[in-house]
């Protein structure tokens, strides 16, 4: 059974969601850079909804005599299944592109 963890967005955090939906995936540094936090807050803010099941990720694996790969996040089908406005609690007042657009609400559109 599947439990319901509660999430609060910021706006900042919103729009770090949007960067990584609009791109397929997003570093720490690049995910840091687009919502304007410090490093080690959007790693901590991307290992939250990696671990609420809103992202998912891939790399950080060794590579022989190189050190690692980085880190990508990506949103999950939970993740986007969430992905509908209204129904996530926003602390603050978002303001996002007209061109937002969520998976299964039909094609995006201009208002």
């Amino acid at each position: 059974m599947s439990q319901s963890v509660p999430v609060t967005l910021s706006e900042t955090s919103l729009a770090g969601l949007f960067f990584i939906q609009r791109y397929r995936f997003l570093t720490t540094p690049q995910y840091a850079r687009a919502t304007g936090l410090h490093y080690s807050t959007a790693a901590a803010q991307l290992r939250q909804f990696a671990r609420v099941g809103i992202l998912g990720f891939f790399g950080n694996t060794r590579l022989a005599g190189n050190g690692k790969t980085p880190k990508a996040y990506s949103l999950t089908r939970r993740g986007c299944g969430r992905g509908n406005l209204d129904t996530i609690p926003v602390a603050g007042r978002a303001h996002l592109p007209a061109f937002w657009h969520t998976p299964g609400q039909g094609e995006p559109h201009d208002d």
